[in-house]
C-alpha cells in the first residue's frame, strides 16, 4: 500500500508540474489576433508631398508607426452631412491620409482601419475630403500594396475515371454522282509504220536523184575524167 501511495503522489506532482509548464508556455506565446503594440518612439506623421507619402507607406509596410489621433474635435461641424452629396465612408485597413493636423498644414499620417471619413462623389467616384470626428481636411488616402501569399503545393490527385464513349455521329450528306471516264482511242501502230516507210523511201529517192544528176556512177568515155 505504501508503494502504491508513493506512486500516486509522484504522478500527481508530475501532472501539476506539467500543467504549470504548459500554462507558462501558452502565456509566453504571442497571439496573432492581439492588437499591434505601438512604440512611442515611432513617428505618427511623415511630411507632405510624394516623399512624405513614400515614407508613410514604408512605415506601414514595416509596421513601425503610430496612428495619428487628432485631439481637437471642434471642427466636426464643417461641411454637414446630408447622406446624398456628402456621406460617411469607412476605410477597410490601415492607410496613410494626407490630412491637416494641429500645425495647420497637411501631412501624411497613418490612420487605422475602420476610421470614419467624409466623402463626396465626383464623376461616380467617392472622394474623401475630411475626417468625420474632427472635420480635419483630408484630400488623399493611400494604401500599402497587399501581399499575396501562396500556400504550399499539394500532392497531385488521383486520375479520374475514364468517361463513357460518345454516341456515333450522323452520316454525312450523299455526294454528287460521278462522271463517266473518257477512254482515248487506241493508237494505230500501222499508220505510224506507214508514215515511217514513206519517210525512208523519200530519203532513198532523194539520194538516187542526186546521184543521177551528179552522175556519180556514170562511166566516162576514154580520155575524159569525172568532175567533182
Amino acid at each position: 500500500m505504501r508503494e502504491l501511495a508513493r506512486v500516486l503522489v509522484f504522478v500527481l506532482v508530475f501532472q501539476s508540474i506539467g500543467i504549470d509548464v504548459m500554462a507558462q508556455a501558452v502565456a509566453a506565446t504571442p497571439n496573432a489576433s492581439q492588437a499591434r503594440v505601438e512604440d512611442p518612439a515611432w513617428p505618427d506623421r511623415f511630411g507632405t508631398g510624394p516623399e512624405g507619402e513614400k515614407r508613410c507607406i514604408a512605415a506601414l509596410q514595416s509596421r513601425q508607426y503610430r496612428i495619428y489621433v487628432p485631439e481637437d474635435l471642434r471642427g466636426t461641424w464643417r461641411t454637414p452631412l446630408d447622406d446624398k452629396v456628402h456621406f460617411r465612408l469607412v476605410i477597410a485597413r490601415d492607410a496613410c491620409a494626407h490630412m491637416k493636423i494641429e500645425t495647420g498644414k497637411k501631412e501624411w499620417v497613418p490612420q487605422k482601419a475602420d476610421t470614419v471619413f467624409r466623402a463626396t462623389r465626383v464623376k461616380g467616384i467617392a472622394v474623401i475630403y475630411a475626417r468625420d470626428d474632427c472635420g480635419n481636411e483630408t484630400d488623399a488616402i493611400s494604401y500599402p500594396p497587399l501581399k499575396l501569399t501562396v500556400g504550399p503545393k499539394g500532392d497531385k490527385g488521383d486520375t479520374g475515371p475514364q468517361g463513357i464513349p460518345g454516341l456515333k455521329g450522323d452520316n454525312g450528306d450523299k455526294g454528287d454522282p460521278g462522271k463517266d471516264a473518257v477512254v482515248p482511242p487506241p493508237t494505230s501502230t500501222r499508220s505510224n509504220k506507214k508514215w515511217w516507210l514513206l519517210g525512208v523511201a523519200g530519203v532513198v529517192g532523194a539520194g538516187a536523184a542526186y546521184a543521177y544528176s551528179s552522175c556519180v556512177f556514170c562511166k566516162c568515155p576514154p580520155g575524159f575524167q569525172k568532175a567533182y
